[in-house]
């Protein structure tokens, strides 16, 4: 079985990798994996990212937002840190707002629709009064306000909207692509429509100014890069803490679709002690050559290992030998 590896997608906010290390050591250990692993097929990195971020686009345009997410991976790939340590060809960066995604992720999304995975159903939603977007269903409380405006003026009225069912099959799924086993709940619906300046949109489906719900984009990304490098399955690196917050709703989209498409899989990692590693480096006791080599070829082995979270303690063993550790120890 051909494979790829690639990180969970990492939202595109504004922050250098300099400075937001733990933002970026999904890349590292993909790298790590590749470079380690004979069964990944490809050459170089596959780096995704998340560029469909609705507090983000207030006060945007279209055009001026896409500018600003191209303006901010620019500088992220130009940082000190990515800059030094990935020295081999440049990666393939892949963003949730590609137009060449967008047209492939709406190919799969209308076989949901002429499936019946994906529905129209009229239900009773909050409204923005301001931008008219669908912001949520009307069983419960509407305490976020439009993540599309931010405006917190809000009506209830019916209203059609594209759903899914996030029911047990698709929790199974989740299972078998994470390697574990949660306690089932109950199902529930999804709207899939939100309104965003971009994305994977759905004016084919009847939805001419919404684009698919994010938390469904970021699995289709994956899938999506495992296609473009003709493989079957993809290996994505999510920390252990976050991995099934968005896969329930991209299997509940994609229904039995999933079964003809390349596999989705989760390398799980343990949370790194980011702001000890920033310490040592504060405090001059580590060198950049040392941080460097941290980074690429100490940590990602011991985060895929971990069963928990890295303590400072066990960072401090990685790096430094006995003696330096209980030098370090006097002085904390």
């Amino acid at each position: 079985m051909s494979k790829v590896i690639v990180n969970a997608p990492t939202q595109n906010k504004e922050f250098s990798p300099d400075d937001k290390l733990g933002k970026v050591i999904p890349l590292f250990v993909a790298d790590w994996l590749r470079h380690s692993d004979a069964d990944y097929i490809q050459a170089g990195a596959i780096d995704l990212w998340n560029n469909v971020l609705a507090a983000e686009q207030t006060g945007h345009t279209a055009e001026s937002y896409d500018r600003m997410s191209r303006s901010r991976l620019a500088r992220k790939y130009g940082s000190s840190l990515l800059s030094a340590v990935r020295t081999e060809l440049p990666a393939y960066v892949i963003t949730d707002t590609d137009a060449d995604f967008a047209t492939w992720s709406q190919g799969i999304i209308e076989k949901s629709v002429e499936r019946g995975t994906l529905r129209t159903e009229s239900h009773d939603v909050y409204i923005c009064d301001s931008c008219d977007a669908t912001i949520a269903e009307a069983a419960g409380p509407c305490t976020n306000g439009c993540m599309s405006c931010a405006s917190f003026n809000v009506h209830i009225e019916p209203r059609p909207v594209l759903v899914s069912t996030v029911d047990e099959v698709a929790e199974r799924k989740v299972d078998a692509a994470t390697g574990t086993t949660h306690t089932k709940a109950a199902p529930r619906q999804s709207i899939v429509n939100r309104r965003r300046l971009n994305g994977i949109g759905l004016e084919a489906v009847g939805f001419e100014d919404d684009v698919v719900d994010p938390r469904v984009g970021l699995g289709m990304l994956a899938v999506y890069a495992a296609s473009l490098a003709n493989a079957d399955q993809v290996d994505i690196i999510a920390s252990r803490a976050t991995v099934r917050q968005n896969m329930p709703y991209f299997y509940a989209a994609i229904g039995d679709l999933s079964e003809e498409l390349p596999r989705l899989s989760v390398r799980g990692i343990a949370k790194a002690p980011v702001d000890h590693i920033a310490y040592l480096q504060d405090e001059g006791l580590m060198s950049p050559a040392r941080y460097q080599t941290l980074v690429s070829s100490i940590l990602p082995p011991a985060l895929l290992e971990m069963k928990r979270d890295m303590t400072p303690q066990t960072l401090e063993r990685l790096v430094f030998s006995r003696k330096q550790v209980k030098v370090l120890q006097k002085d904390i």
